[in-house]
């Protein structure tokens, strides 16, 4: 956004279209992620490490390329990535079930 706001308001209101706009594109990587299940054998690890370490690689590009601090790309891209893990984990192993309940 290259717009200079004039009130506190305006830059509040910003903020909460972006959030809006995380918030969905997250929801629509959950729903990817899903999709990743479907194409593994049952048992496969979804997150390997090599794979966690592409999309790190990527998302710290990216930030480089918008003026972002890429540390700061790479921290909540790791908290994003653990945070499917889990979902996914709790989702996949009925163990986990109970656990669900205590992580939420």
């Amino acid at each position: 956004m290259d717009a200079k706001c004039k009130s506190l308001t305006e830059v509040r209101e910003y903020i909460d279209k972006i959030d809006e706009e995380i918030v969905r594109l997250l929801a629509d990587r959950g729903r990817l992620i899903d999709q990743v299940v479907d194409f593994q054998p049952k048992g496969t690890d979804h997150d390997s490490a090599q794979r966690v370490l592409d999309v790190i690689e990527h998302v710290r590009s990216c930030a480089k390329e918008e003026g972002l601090n890429p540390q700061i790309a790479e921290k909540v891209y790791r908290s994003v990535i653990n945070a499917f893990r889990i979902e996914q984990l709790l989702k996949e192993i009925p163990e986990y079930k109970d656990l669900k309940k205590s992580y939420y």
